[in-house]
């Protein structure tokens, strides 16, 4: 929604439809500090999802990289809609995997932004091979896939012997853009990254070695993908002001390149939660970052608004 006669405007990235995001935030900031909010529902999610895709469990690998896309063209064109409309400054935020395609879409925003993500970190990678919801992939159904094509099963043994941890994620790095060129049509189809990780499970079977090396191949593959490092910094990142979990057990943060490494002006509030009790308890911390850091960005572009 866009409050008539508002200046502000702020694009929430939204899961599974509407009402959460209106009611407990995009309703009390138009309310309170008159921030209009233009809610935008991630694809595969929602009203957006396949039809036979069953609530949030997506179909392939693959479809998290496309949605990551999606949603930051579509922000784009979000963006140049409200500068159209008169609207300004603007903010992006999301909770969890929306707090992260909310830093993505800042990242190829070409101006200033306040950007609020909340319950995300640096990468996507450590969600799905280190987190909980590491367990909720299907491996044995992966596994299967990939065994059925001689050409991945050799090519993930090839690259995987031998390998010690630090050489097995520069490998998956590199795995991605050399034979993305070489099989791009079972890349796109999503098989390519499906039985990527169906190998990992069996040739991680044989020891503890092997395992560690094709977790870290892994991560390396989706490190290539979705780590902030790998766009470009936000114009201004004194107006970003990032929300975490102090016990936060899907979006690990022990071991992961610290965002103000990436973005050194940044501000980094925590809050004493696990990443479920914050989404449920701590909304109005995440109302009072997106408050301040619209604020910030005021102060420091739009003075003559005040």
């Amino acid at each position: 929604m866009l409050a008539a006669g508002r200046l502000f405007a702020v694009v929430l990235f939204s899961f599974q439809y509407f009402w959460r995001r209106r009611s407990l935030l995009a309703k009390p900031l138009v309310r309170e500090a008159s921030i209009g909010s233009v809610i935008l529902e991630n694809p595969f999610y929602g009203l957006r999802k396949p039809k036979l895709q069953t609530g949030s469990n997506l179909h392939n690998v693959t479809d998290i990289f496309v949605k990551g896309g999606c949603l930051a063209m579509e922000a784009i064109v979000l963006f140049h809609f409200c500068e159209r409309e008169g609207y300004g400054p603007l903010g992006v935020t999301g909770i969890s995997m929306g707090g992260h395609m909310a830093s993505v879409a800042a990242c190829v925003w070409p101006k200033p932004v306040a950007l609020i993500p909340c319950l995300s970190w640096t990468t996507a990678s450590c969600v799905f091979t280190q987190g909980v919801m590491s367990g909720a992939i299907p491996w044995d159904l992966l596994e299967n896939q990939v065994f059925s094509d001689c050409f991945y099963r050799g090519e993930l043994r090839n690259i995987l012997s031998d390998l010690k941890d630090d050489a097995a994620f520069v490998a998956g790095k590199h795995f991605v853009t050399e034979y993305a060129s070489k099989e791009s049509s079972r890349y796109v189809n999503g098989s390519f990254q499906s039985r990527l990780e169906a190998g990992f499970s069996r040739l991680s079977s044989k020891d503890r070695e092997a395992h560690a090396a094709a977790l870290h191949f892994m991560r390396g593959i989706m490190d290539e993908f979705t780590h902030l490092g790998g766009f470009s910094r936000p114009v201004d990142s004194s107006t970003i002001i990032v929300v975490v979990a102090k016990d936060d057990g899907y979006v690990l943060r022990e071991g992961i390149v610290d965002l103000k490494e990436i973005w050194q002006h940044a501000e980094v509030r925590y809050v004493d939660a696990g990443h479920i009790s914050a989404f449920l308890f701590k909304q109005s911390v995440f109302r009072q970052a997106i408050v301040d850091a619209f604020r910030r960005i005021t102060t420091k572009y739009y003075a003559h608004l005040q």
